[in-house]
């Protein structure tokens, strides 16, 4: 006991005298007084004549990825390069940069940053996911076992040419009678009721295709093109479909990304599931219409139709390629919430179902008296 206490006393004078990255954290936390910050420097041989930018990473929810060892791997000049864990969720990294950077250089960084972590979540996550190929065949995307991994293989971000499918062939002969070089595989279809949400694959956006569906089967006071459209995420069908029929006004019926989670706070979630149908004013992909937007909120309003606003500004819709078509047309987007879109296994309340459907009916009824 008295061994550690003194191994963990020199430990601690050792990084208060000579630990840069202590000395940095402190600095950012603002554990030490303004007028010993340059006298330390110069005590640690700190250059303080270079350029150095600060990024901080926020992790909004856990996963079996260090995303402090991911990042501590990006930056391995331990010299230059900073990465500190300042809380249970924020890592900030202090990197040395050149002169004469530019803004977007460092925003450009912040984004490898952001997909590294990304890249590394889903492909941990994605091992041992069951997969359908063309033929039907059933199979299990596989990596190399972590017990045999080395301890920097562990450490190394996943990449996608270290994953493969296993369909329990043994041999290269009987494989190549169930897949062939360029054949898709698909996450295998599942459906599972839990509690009052639903957790199946690609309800993004097989939800949007039910509502549309469901407005197809009322009698409407006018002509509507529907487009069950793909290729959301490149800009594809939508908008040109929207270019060949130009429309006066084209409404994106999609899902968007619930938050609502642990570690998430309610004024960043997003927008939460078993409220309503989500209506955004601006996202990644431009602005809704004004008057659109106020006309939705008034519905709801007057029909007593629980809705909510979407509180951040991300993602996009197929509404951004429908408005630049053509002459373009003025846009609307309304989703259910969902949460894990873009995953093998999203989740959505289906009590928000009726009062989407029940929005989406009475805007387009509301369209033809305009």
């Amino acid at each position: 006991g008295v061994i550690s206490v003194a191994i963990s006393g020199i430990k601690q004078y050792y990084d208060e005298k000579y630990d840069r990255g202590n000395f940095i954290k402190n600095v950012i936390i603002d554990n030490i007084l303004p007028g010993d910050v340059y006298i330390k420097a110069r005590e640690l041989h700190f250059n303080t004549d270079v350029s150095r930018a600060v990024l901080l990473v926020r992790i909004v929810s856990a996963s079996g990825v260090s995303a402090f060892e991911v990042i501590s791997g990006l930056f391995p000049d331990k010299q230059k390069d900073f990465v500190l864990t300042i809380s249970e969720k924020d890592i900030v990294i202090v990197k040395e940069i050149k002169p004469g950077i530019e803004a977007k250089d460092l925003e450009k960084l912040a984004r490898s940053i952001v997909d590294t972590l990304s890249n590394e979540f889903y492909t941990r996550v994605v091992v041992g996911k069951p997969v359908r190929l063309e033929s039907g065949k059933e199979g299990v995307v596989g990596a190399k076992p972590i017990h045999l991994q080395s301890a920097d293989e562990r450490e190394a971000t996943l990449k996608y040419k270290d994953l493969y499918i296993d369909i329990g062939a043994k041999s290269r002969e009987e494989a190549e009678k169930f897949v062939q070089q360029g054949d898709f595989a698909t996450f295998r279809p599942q459906f599972v009721q839990m509690g009052n949400c639903i957790c199946a694959r690609a309800l993004d956006d097989r939800i949007g295709c039910l509502l549309l569906l469901e407005l197809l089967h009322e009698e409407l006071p006018y002509d509507i093109t529907v487009v069950f459209s793909a290729q959301e995420e490149i800009g594809g069908a939508a908008g040109n479909a929207a270019f060949a029929v130009k429309p006066d006004i084209a409404v994106a019926v999609d899902t968007n990304t619930a938050a609502d989670v642990p570690g998430v706070a309610a004024s960043k979630n997003v927008c939460a599931l078993g409220k309503g149908p989500v209506l955004t004013f601006q996202d990644k992909g431009g602005f809704a219409d004004r008057d659109l937007f106020r006309m939705a909120k008034e519905i709801c309003k007057e029909q007593e139709i629980p809705y909510q606003i979407k509180n951040q500004v991300v993602g996009a819709t197929d509404a951004a390629g429908m408005g630049k078509a053509a002459a373009g047309c003025r846009t609307l987007a309304m989703a259910v919430p969902t949460r894990y879109i873009h995953s093998p296994s999203c989740v959505f309340d289906p009590k928000d179902l009726e009062p989407t459907t029940k929005l989406l009916s009475a805007m387009v009824k509301r369209f033809g008296e305009m």
